[in-house]
């Protein structure tokens, strides 16, 4: 049986992309009210000559220094007007370097990776294959940019090669001086990727600006929060909120981490606050944690922002699926998923809507794979998987995937799943003996565990395949899988109308 999207214990954990696609999404922003944008005030002497260099002799060679020097200490702003006249003399520049001149732009002179629109899934790997193929070839002439070796490891990620992305990112860090806060941000976001929490929050308190940087600050109490402790900058945090030193933009995520803590301890007065305030200019990672507190708390409306966040898909996907339009939450739901394809929770989500609520199974497979490359031992993902090529009449790749299920099944709950998808095998492939005693044994199984949610999908998916099998009135599994109030409303119909189906085409 499809596995359930469990959405209980969403937190704000900084995103990972590449740096343009970052840029876009507004992860250098200003951080106080009014700050200018211009040089900082520790930019490095030799920067500043070659600026000077530029403004009174605006030659393609001063232009070239002062872009490539922006670009090595992560400056982009300064060197804009700079690499302006480059994009309009490319002609005499070095295929390789040109990537550099769009990425100060903050453009690209080719589709971006990851290109937010419809394509299989399965071409993915082509792109990611491609884009590392430029990564390397620019890390040829800029062999210490830390910036480069982390969109390595981000690539690598992807690829389910995390062995070589660690090694990536931990090059990363070595050759990074500045430690910028897209920077640490994305590296903290590695090891939480590959469960090293600690790591994580190692690599965020790198920063000496952590005390003063609400989005740094942010993600050190999510990652606390993830283990289990108290975090040490909640103070700073508060004084940071109650401050008015900070654009509401800044603020955004850490009120939104703020009005979660407040949530898990019902201060639901508190947790509402802080989610308004969260929603004053929202990211589209603060916009999803409202959205997700919207749910619970109450009198909270994510409606104005919706459609207006940049890369707001994860949001809109949640949106759509509460207002039960699943057409328009899937297509928002892959957009996400190509926004962040290493995503366990992106790649379940979609996986979710197309076995546990829509029979889309061609695209559960796409999806499914990728995931599988990306998480190897995502039982959610592999079962879901699992149940897709089962759907689809594809037995041979359903068993194998099945073997798989059951060598990585570790929890009771994962077991219990193991078993029901095992049923359902069975009573696809007409051994309905052998399908009921699987079934049943997952049921018993969750009897005794205390896991009663899962006791009733397992019941409810056991009535469906029974009554397609011809051993249960079709009306009688519907009025029964009608009265497991356990089991999610959308889930129960979708389960009731397959059942619908079948009868109106005997």
């Amino acid at each position: 049986m499809a596995i359930y999207f469990d959405d209980t214990k969403r937190l704000i954990i900084p995103r990972w992309r590449k740096y343009t696609m970052a840029q876009s999404a507004g992860e250098f922003g200003n951080l106080q009210v009014n700050e200018p944008v211009e040089a900082s005030s520790n930019v490095d002497f030799t920067i500043k000559k070659k600026i000077y260099d530029w403004k009174h002799i605006p030659t393609i060679g001063h232009a070239w220094e002062l872009v490539n020097s922006a670009y090595l200490n992560h400056e982009h702003e300064i060197a804009k007007e700079a690499a302006r006249y480059l994009q309009a003399h490319l002609k005499h520049i070095a295929p390789q370097l040109k990537k550099v001149v769009y990425e100060v732009l903050g453009e690209s002179d080719e589709p971006q990776f990851p290109s937010i629109r419809d394509i299989p899934f399965e071409s993915l790997y082509n792109e990611v294959q491609m884009e590392m193929r430029n990564v390397k070839n620019r890390l040829k002439y800029y062999l210490r940019n830390d910036l480069l070796w982390l969109e390595l490891g981000r690539l690598y990620s992807i690829l389910g090669d995390l062995t070589k992305a660690e090694q990536a990112v931990n090059i990363s860090i070595y050759f990074s001086n500045k430690r910028s806060r897209y920077f640490l941000r994305t590296a903290s976001r590695f090891f939480y990727h590959v469960g090293k929490y600690d790591a994580a929050q190692s690599v965020i308190r790198l920063s000496p600006a952590l005390k003063s940087d609400p989005l740094l600050v942010s993600a050190d109490i999510s990652y606390s929060n993830k283990m289990g402790r108290n975090p040490v900058n909640l103070k700073p945090a508060l004084a940071m909120i109650e401050s008015k030193n900070y654009s509401n933009a800044a603020i955004s995520e850490l009120a939104g981490v703020l009005a979660t803590m407040e949530f898990h301890s019902k201060e639901f007065k508190k947790a509402r606050k802080f989610t308004r305030q969260s929603l004053l200019a929202p990211n589209d990672n603060s916009l999803a944690q409202a959205e997700w507190l919207s749910q619970s708390v109450g009198d909270i409306s994510v409606a104005p922002w919706i459609d207006k966040v940049t890369l707001g898909f994860e949001a809109r996907s949640f949106e759509y699926l509460h207002a039960k339009d699943y057409n328009k939450s899937l297509a928002e739901a892959k957009n996400w998923l190509l926004d962040q394809p290493f995503s366990k929770r992106a790649s379940h989500f979609v996986s979710f809507l197309c076995t546990g609520l829509m029979s889309k199974y061609d695209l559960a497979i796409e999806v499914g794979e990728l995931g599988k490359r990306s998480n190897p031992n995502y039982f959610p993902i592999l079962n879901n998987l699992a149940f897709a090529y089962i759907s689809k009449g594809d037995f041979v790749n359903g068993e194998k995937m099945l073997e798989e299920l059951v060598r990585r099944a570790n929890s009771n709950e994962e077991k219990i799943f193991a078993m029901a998808t095992t049923g359902f095998y069975y009573f696809r492939t007409n051994d309905i003996t052998t399908g009921k005693e699987f079934y049943q044994r997952a049921i018993e199984w969750s009897q005794r565990a205390n896991l009663p949610n899962v006791k009733e999908l397992a019941e409810a998916n056991y009535l469906r395949e029974i009554a397609l099998a011809g051993q249960l009135p079709t009306h009688v599994a519907i009025s029964a899988i009608e009265n497991l109030k356990r089991v999610d409303e959308e889930q129960r119909k979708h389960l009731v109308d397959t059942l619908k189906s079948a009868a109106r085409h005997r």
